[in-house]
């Protein structure tokens, strides 16, 4: 959804078209028709990605650790701190409970702060973004005025899982 300011939006059209993305550009009173329960009062035009979704993060990763412990895995809540990066792979890891963790693979699903925990092998290469444009009153006010409840996204979490350990 866009308000008169949608430079943004409109940048983002040559590049859906460019990744083969289907969309469908809406005016304000298309999309009012077309979601009814929505309102659009702030709103010029919108842009709907045919196919687009969205991960619901805290799931999936309850999803993986599950299935983790299922298969005989051991799940252990703590903060952990990369262990040193050798060409065998990465060694123990020190966590916050005083106890170092020691496996054959680790993974450490962190978000956007992956980089900054692996700075030399990883660095800037990720470069995450946020796709929305909504600030906290944008979404008090659509809340307010809707049957949605319109969320920002929930902090940061990093953990580490060791097969075997």
């Amino acid at each position: 959804m866009a308000g008169r300011d949608d430079n943004y939006e409109k940048a983002a059209l040559p590049l859906l078209s460019q990744a083969g993305s289907a969309f469908e550009e809406l005016t304000r009173s298309q999309a009012a028709a077309r979601y009814p329960q929505v309102n659009f009062e702030d709103v010029a035009r919108a842009i709907l990605e045919k196919d687009a979704g969205y991960l619901l993060a805290r799931r999936s990763c309850q999803i993986v650790m599950e299935g983790f412990q299922a298969e005989g895995g051991e799940y252990r809540q703590a903060s952990a701190t990369p262990g040193a990066v050798e060409k065998e792979g990465m060694g123990p890891l020190p966590l916050s409970d005083g106890t170092r963790l020691a496996a054959d693979q680790y993974v450490f699903a962190c978000g956007p702060w992956l980089g900054r925990l692996f700075p030399e092998t990883i660095g800037d290469r990720i470069r995450p973004t946020r796709q929305t444009r909504a600030d906290a009153e944008k979404r008090r006010s659509i809340s307010q005025r809707s049957n949605y409840q319109l969320q920002p996204p929930a902090g940061g979490t990093c953990g580490a899982v060791s097969p075997g350990a």
